[in-house]
């Protein structure tokens, strides 16, 4: 029996955290061990990377070697488990996904001069039930929940209302001469038709004052696109690439063009998160690090957000997640994501107020490092809330197809982050800002963040394996 859409996507997130949880658990190992194979190898050396380069009997053959081989025998286990599970590979296709992607989304480009006119969308392939069958999967995309059921059965009735008008001539009129059964069935449609309408009517207001009596074509696809406002926009290069690519591909491009849109504010989220090894080092640096006969060096703190999320990854899996879903207020990724971008806001305040204690201070070294350990787990458990949630997000959401494109597109969002840092950084430079109020003007940014994650997001109708799994949200 193949596992409910709520089932599969509880699996999915379980998935990513136990992917996750790995990742991390490997960076703990690495943090630990390399140090120790480096003393092995260079044993007179005291640490010192002067005294490396210049010892004779100094050698990184261990702290080089003992990764190389672990990761041989890595790959032993992944292609010997691999062949144990029966995976099939799918060959890749010819064409890149991204040249794909790019000549969908814009054939309206393209294929500006051809013939084809704008009406694959609304014609669809087959024509007929197939279109039908068609257009009202494709408009899964733009409904949500219990409502887009309830639609569905009053677009049920009405079209079953219209064969039946279409009938009523040549059934009825066939068995009687007279017009009372006729008649009598034509009430009785126009009687269902109306109760219809009220219905479609009901389901509309309940969705707000931006829906209105065309609806049913702004759900169908007929007009164009409704965004998350429920603001209608035309979408001229859908309805081109459904005339010349087909329905199929062009609905899989437009998913991944919401997707990326939503995706939109993420490098804001690690602009603050990869500070972790930027500007809070350069805090612990001038903080006391002695511990006792042991000393812990300024970047030797980062360790901690690598050991956090090994407690904290089972308990949101196994206790916070479900402790919401049993209160009957299951978390959705967005909420999640968004959860995830305050924490690490929190964070930096946290950060901003323990600068200016250091920086009231008026000696070197009066705060101790480990004053740092709060704002470490607060962004820790930011991204146990951001991170793993975006890598379960961009993969559920992706049509089949595009699925690597997606994971592409969440790591481009790290990238950019990553790029936001240096340009902060520089401008923060450049204006003379100091540390305490960088670090609050970092928080303030996430808010704003979150404020545009919110919006984006507020239509967003899950697809795939989160579709039944968070309907309710």
């Amino acid at each position: 029996v193949a596992p409910s859409g709520s089932t599969q996507a509880a699996r999915l997130q379980t998935f990513f955290s136990i992917f996750y949880f790995v990742i991390n658990a490997g960076s703990v190992l690495s943090i630990v061990i390399t140090p120790i194979l480096r003393e092995i190898g260079c044993p007179h050396c005291d640490g010192a990377a002067s005294s490396m380069a210049s010892s004779a009997d100094c050698s990184f053959a261990l702290a080089f070697g003992v990764p190389a081989v672990l990761m041989a025998v890595s790959i032993g286990v992944l292609v010997l488990g691999r062949a144990r599970v029966g995976y099939v590979e799918v060959p890749p296709s010819r064409e890149s996904p991204i040249t794909n992607l790019l000549k969908v989304r814009f054939a309206h480009v393209l294929h500006r001069g051809d013939g084809a006119g704008a009406q694959g969308c609304e014609e669809g392939e087959g024509g007929g039930d197939d279109e039908v069958a068609v257009r009202i999967e494709s408009k899964r995309g733009s409904a949500s929940g219990r409502q887009l059921e309830e639609e569905d059965e009053v677009v049920a009735e009405e079209a079953e209302l219209g064969e039946e008008d279409k009938t009523d001539g040549k059934t009825m009129t066939g068995r009687t001469l007279g017009g009372d059964v006729v008649h009598s069935r034509s009430h009785s449609n126009s009687r269902s038709r109306s109760l219809s309408h009220q219905r479609l009517r009901r389901v509309n207001s309940s969705r707000g004052p931006g829906h209105n009596n065309n609806h049913r074509h702004q759900r169908l696809g007929d007009e164009g696109e409704v965004d998350g406002a429920g603001q209608h926009r035309e979408q001229a290069w859908y309805r081109k690439a459904c005339s010349v690519y087909g329905v199929q591909q062009a609905s899989d491009v437009r998913q991944v063009m919401r997707v990326i849109y939503v995706m939109a504010p993420f490098p804001l989220f690690w602009c603050l998160f990869d500070q972790q090894s930027s500007t809070w080092v350069i805090q612990a640096e001038k903080m006391d690090g002695k511990l006792g006969h042991t000393e812990i060096l300024p970047d030797q703190m980062q360790m901690f957000n690598a050991l956090l999320i090994l407690v904290l990854l089972p308990v949101f899996d196994r206790v916070i997640y479900p402790g919401f879903v049993r209160l009957g207020y299951p978390l959705s990724p967005l909420a999640r994501m968004m959860s995830g971008m305050f924490l690490a806001s929190v964070a930096f305040v946290v950060a901003g107020l323990l600068q200016l204690k250091i920086d009231s201070c008026e000696e070197e070294d009066c705060v101790h490092m480990l004053w740092q350990i709060p704002q470490y787990f607060i962004i820790t458990a930011g991204e146990v809330l951001f991170s793993v949630t975006g890598l379960e997000f961009a993969y559920s959401q992706a049509p089949r197809p595009m699925k690597a494109i997606m994971q592409s597109a969440w790591l481009l969002t790290v990238s950019l982050g990553n790029i936001l840092v240096v340009a902060l950084e520089a401008i923060s430079t450049a204006m003379d800002i100091q540390s305490a109020p960088s670090f609050f003007l970092n928080a303030f940014l996430i808010v704003v963040a979150m404020g545009w994650l919110h919006l984006v997001g507020r239509g967003y109708n899950y697809v795939g394996e989160s579709q039944a799994h968070h309907r309710s949200d």
